[in-house]
């Protein structure tokens, strides 16, 4: 299975955009964009109560599923940092879009 993650920095398009593309069989790949400027900020208390889905878990229904709302991500190296465990450390969390493409 080819799991593979690809960073593209946008920024010379947009600043602060980026994409992710990442292998999730063999045959399909998602694509992670962050092509707005909507952030959200919030508390570890906050994230607590929402519902947060980890990748690592989601198969190709689960991206289907999920690319049907509006989502935030948190990258882990933004989540793994000193203080992060204090219920009022806040995190900002940047919108982004979801694609599934199948066959690539």
């Amino acid at each position: 299975m080819n799991k593979h993650t690809i960073y593209y920095n946008l920024s010379g398009e947009k600043p602060g955009m980026y994409k992710y593309r990442r292998g999730i069989s063999d045959q399909d790949t998602v694509l992670l964009t962050h092509t707005t400027n909507e952030k959200l900020k919030i508390n570890l208390s906050e994230l607590m109560e929402r519902e947060v889905v980890f990748d690592r878990d989601l198969g190709k229904e689960d991206w289907l599923e999920v690319s049907k709302k509006k989502v935030y991500m948190l990258l882990k190296e933004n989540y793994l940092v000193n203080g992060s465990t204090a219920l009022d450390h806040e995190f900002t969390l940047e919108e982004i879009n979801i694609y599934l493409e199948e066959g690539k």
